[in-house]
């Protein structure tokens, strides 16, 4: 792969998502302004604006980045020019998780830097977190490069808040030993060292699979 082709397609996606990835920051950085608050409901509306923010992340960026070029043809365009798809898909891929990072990032050093936060949210819950957060919007802009469908991706998107937002909080209780697990995260301890290893096991295989799949494709939309 050729890195300055993959830099200049990364430069430009940035350049064209600047406003919203600065708007997206804003509201995280908000929300978790709010969610640090002593007082309790309030505490509810952060965390929920910082949680709809990085859902509207996975759902507006793979349309303005992906979908919006198919529609119009530039996604052709760019695939005549001397790069690879496999080249193409890393700077969508490195675009994407800068502006994921972006608004998260925000989120994340200000709930660090204010000192109730780090009784409400401890540093390596929010650290999980932010990982998670990003291999799941990377494996959304993965799905969107790979199906070239709106509808493919948007139903796998919804299936997967389904299944996070409803399966685990509800299946995860009646597992043996889930207390545990979920007490050494907090606390520390063999289980949340595994957890940041398989998080950055899947990362790099959500990249890597992503990047084989493209390398493989012969026609595009």
């Amino acid at each position: 792969m050729n890195l300055r082709s993959i830099l200049v397609l990364a430069r430009a996606d940035l350049s064209l998502n600047r406003t919203p990835g600065l708007l997206y920051a804003g509201a995280a950085a908000a929300g978790a302004v709010i969610a640090c608050t002593p007082t309790g409901p309030l505490r509810g509306v952060g965390v929920s604006l910082v949680m709809c923010v990085l859902i509207g992340l996975c759902f507006h960026l793979p349309i303005v980045t992906v979908f919006q070029e198919v529609a119009r043809g530039t996604r052709a365009f760019t695939l005549s020019l001397p790069v690879t798809p496999g080249e193409y898909a890393a700077g969508k891929l490195a675009a994407g998780a800068l502006l994921f990072l972006l608004p998260a990032g925000a989120a994340v050093l200000i709930a660090l830097l204010m000192p109730a936060s780090r009784r409400l949210f401890p540093t390596p819950m929010v650290l999980l977190a932010l990982l998670g957060g990003l291999i799941f919007f990377m494996q959304n802009i993965g799905i969107a490069l790979v199906t070239e469908s709106m509808g493919v991706s948007m139903t796998i998107l919804l299936g997967q808040i389904f299944v996070l937002g409803n399966g685990i909080p509800r299946l995860g209780p009646h597992l043996p030993g889930w207390f545990r697990f979920w007490e050494e995260l907090h606390t520390g301890g063999p289980w949340r060292e595994a957890a940041f290893a398989l998080l950055v096991l899947e990362l790099v295989l959500t990249v890597a699979v992503v990047l084989h799949l493209m390398g493989r494709k012969r026609s595009f939309v």
